[in-house]
């Protein structure tokens, strides 16, 4: 079974639509946050073996304009990751201010933080959870492979 979760419903709505066109009997999309997923992910269908985070790591981190809502905290997001996820999540994101888009870099500029959303920051944060491993390296950000830690 796939799962697909989105912050905004019309993105939500279009999976759907694309899944029962393609005939993907074996798909369910959820209109929800990290945070709710975190709290009951027994009712979006998880615990997942695998969660992938691909570029929509900073949405998370400083909100946006479709939803606003934000973490403003590496440990708190890492740690709903690994709440959701029994092996491993596949990750890539801008981790650096500067190569924000513009209206999140505004936002991370006037927040006070922006000196914590480093790459650095981030793994030193993210092995309290996870083995980082970069699984993919190229002229964009790199891919990692973070295998969840059990206790």
């Amino acid at each position: 079974m796939a799962v697909g979760i989105d912050v905004h419903e019309p993105f939500v709505a279009v999976s759907s639509r694309v899944s029962r066109h393609l005939g993907m009997d074996n798909t369910a999309f959820y209109h929800a946050d990290l945070q709710a997923v975190s709290d009951r992910p027994e009712s979006f269908g998880g615990p997942f073996q695998v969660v992938v985070m691909l570029n929509t790591y900073h949405y998370a981190y400083w909100g946006s304009e479709r939803y606003p809502n934000a973490f403003h905290d590496h440990r708190e997001i890492l740690r709903c990751l690994s709440r959701i996820c029994t092996d491993r999540v596949v990750f890539s994101a801008r981790l650096e201010v500067d190569r924000l888009p513009s209206f999140v870099r505004e936002r991370a500029m006037t927040s006070g933080q922006a000196d914590n959303y480093t790459t650095d920051h981030f793994l030193a944060t993210a092995t309290e959870f996870f083995d980082v491993r970069t699984a993919a390296s190229g002229p964009g950000d790199p891919v990692l492979l973070m295998l969840r830690k059990h206790e």
